[in-house]
């Protein structure tokens, strides 16, 4: 039986939780989170036996195979550089990290020490862009010229007003937050993109001295095509498409 580690108790870590209930061969050994209360409740919901406060804590007491790092993504890099040094597989929520050398120096220790470390995208195992990737990269519907994705989608932090969360403390966060879904998708139909610009909407500020942009278009020169995406959150309906 592998033991997982959780670090972090927020809403996504629930969704990381009734996953692994479902696998063969995988038990919660531990959860871990500065707020005691948010750990011990995610615990006593999946029926973990044991929760900390700290990584190093867990690392020291609990039997741990594998670590799930659900914080914020402006600890990422420190999180899952503990296990990487403990030689334990990791496996990151989006983003990998909050900036390009943050990402790069978790990859490169990552590959030095021969540890499994990955990211979770899980918009690009969605069985419709499954299909979509397949009728495209097998040549059926010819080549790939150009890329069109709308990403129009409420969210959740807004409608509520929690504006303490990460995404809204700079501007840049909320594209690392939630843009990284479809750009993961254009990635994988168009490949990396040599060049990026874009325009932003108007703003609004949520809190004295901090504007959000909820909305921007990106112009991607990629490897197979070029793309434009627009992309918008805090919207009264979903749109999502994609258009080759």
């Amino acid at each position: 039986m592998k033991n997982i580690c959780l670090v972090g108790a927020g809403s996504i870590a629930d969704v990381h939780a009734e996953a692994l209930s479902a696998l063969k061969g995988l038990q919660i050994s531990c959860i871990v989170d500065v707020r005691d209360r948010a750990a011990a409740a995610l615990a006593r919901k999946w029926t973990v036996p044991r929760h900390f406060s700290s990584v190093a804590a867990a690392l020291a007491e609990a039997p741990i195979d594998a670590a799930h790092v659900l914080v914020p993504p402006d600890r990422h890099r420190d999180v899952a550089l503990a296990f990487i040094e403990a030689r334990i597989p990791v496996l990151v929520e989006k983003p990998l990290a909050a900036s390009t050398e943050e990402a790069r120096q978790l990859v490169e220790r990552a590959r030095a020490l021969g540890v499994p470390i990955g990211v979770n995208q899980n918009f690009v195992f969605h069985p419709a862009f499954a299909a979509i990737q397949a009728q495209i990269h097998t040549g059926r519907l010819g080549r790939l010229r150009s890329l069109d994705c709308l990403s129009s989608m409420p969210l959740r932090q807004i409608a509520a007003g929690q504006f303490g969360h990460w995404m809204f403390r700079q501007p840049k966060n909320i594209l690392l937050e939630q843009a990284v879904h479809p750009l993961s998708q254009i990635t994988v139909l168009a490949g990396r993109a040599s060049r990026i610009s874009g325009a932003a909407g108007p703003s609004r500020e949520i809190s004295p001295g901090i504007d959000f942009f909820p909305a921007c278009d990106l112009l991607l020169s990629c490897e197979h095509a070029a793309v434009h995406l627009r992309f918008a959150v805090g919207e009264s309906y979903p749109a999502y498409l994609l258009v080759a």
